[in-house]
């Protein structure tokens, strides 16, 4: 599986206005600049956290979805001081009435972008599901230091946990939470949540002045 760089661009003074998708940001934004190299289209869906959502709901969160092609970056501006979720398929997975909650299972990029303290907090998340391997690491960390997963968890996904695109080509592995399938996503995706409150690897925090994902 051909790997899909990401990278994190961050600012420590950030506005909050919405900017169009686009390739390169903005001097002074936040947000994920996302390079594609997966070899096919990826997804990309954006939500609220929680937090989030009481306050800034009743908005249409920036550049929420996207389809990034084979090659091709983008960039998806976030404001500061939230925690959005970013779910990345090969197959649609925007909050509609014709996806339903199927991206719940899509690998998930979630991170807090510039708190109060100048730092940006991240993980990569398969507690739920995997879709595309993922990987990150702030922009003056090396590429082991970072979190993510780098393993095809689909070759190896029980068929009672596939789920099929409508070409009958496995999109998403699903999850279950037992010690079999529990270990089987710490093996493929050790630097990655693999559980609800994972304490193994946690959140990593970084100094925010811009951080880079390589998604797969």
């Amino acid at each position: 599986m051909h790997l899909t760089k990401v990278s994190a661009a961050l600012a420590f003074t950030a506005t909050a206005y919405a900017l169009p998708a686009t390739t390169k940001p903005a001097k002074d934004t936040v947000g994920l600049l996302i390079h594609n190299l997966h070899g096919s289209d990826i997804y990309i869906s954006g939500d609220w956290s929680a937090e989030d959502r009481a306050q800034y709901g009743s908005q249409r969160m920036p550049n929420q979805s996207h389809i990034l092609s084979n090659g091709s970056s983008v960039f998806m501006q976030a404001f500061p001081n939230t925690s959005p979720k970013y779910y990345f398929g090969t197959t649609p997975n925007e909050a509609n009435e014709f996806v339903g909650n199927k991206r719940d299972s899509d690998t998930v990029f979630e991170a807090t972008f510039v708190d109060d303290k100048g730092k940006t907090f991240y993980d990569v998340d398969v507690e739920r599901g995997f879709s595309v391997p993922v990987w990150c690491h702030g922009s003056q960390e090396e590429w082991k230091d970072g979190k993510g997963c780098e393993g095809d968890i689909l070759s190896t996904c029980p068929e009672k946990l596939q789920h099929m695109d409508k070409n009958g080509s496995i999109d998403q592995c699903l999850s279950e939470s037992t010690t079999v399938d529990i270990k089987r996503r710490r093996k493929f995706c050790p630097r990655a949540y693999v559980v609800f409150d994972d304490s193994e690897w946690g959140v990593k925090g970084i100094n925010a002045t811009a951080s880079s994902c390589e998604f797969a």
